[in-house]
């Protein structure tokens, strides 16, 4: 990870008129942002091999940008399999995001991920707004359909 790539991704914070310092996590290459009571973790890592499932152009592993966004628990076991088309369904009607499941955590979140290289303010900036968005449309849409707890109550 390159230095330019942290002040490409900070100074898209900063346009979206947050201060960098306040939203850095733990490691370098870490951040933190809301939507209203929504956490959007903004990551960039280099994965220590490539694999298979990571189209990346080469056999070296690559520079990855992350957006997530946990946005609630997911639904008992006897809904599941509706839940699961439902997402599948929904994953074709979205932009610059996906939902995705994290079973051990019990966890449904919204992801974008691409590569690292050519990232530019704009397209950080829309990477986070896009996943915001939908998280908090989807929060409340599977809440409410569901009966899921939302993580940001």
């Amino acid at each position: 990870m390159t230095e330019n790539y942290i002040t490409t991704i900070e100074s898209a914070i900063i346009k979206m008129g947050l201060n960098p310092e306040e939203t850095r996590g733990e490691e370098p290459g870490q951040w933190q942002v809301f939507r209203g009571a929504i956490c959007i973790f903004i990551d960039v890592w280099k994965p220590s091999h490539n694999s298979d499932w990571n189209y990346t152009g080469t056999e070296e592993s690559v520079n990855t940008f992350q957006v997530i966004a946990p946005i609630t628990e997911l639904p008992t076991e006897d809904k599941l399999f509706k839940f699961y088309e439902e997402l599948l369904h929904m994953n074709f009607h979205l932009y610059q995001a996906s939902v995705i499941i994290n079973r051990k955590d019990n966890v449904l979140a919204l992801k974008f991920k691409c590569i690292l290289a050519g990232l530019t303010e704009a397209s950080v900036v829309e990477a986070v707004e896009s996943t915001g968005y939908y998280a908090e449309m989807l929060a409340d849409y599977y809440s409410k359909n569901y009966g899921v707890k939302k993580l940001s109550e």
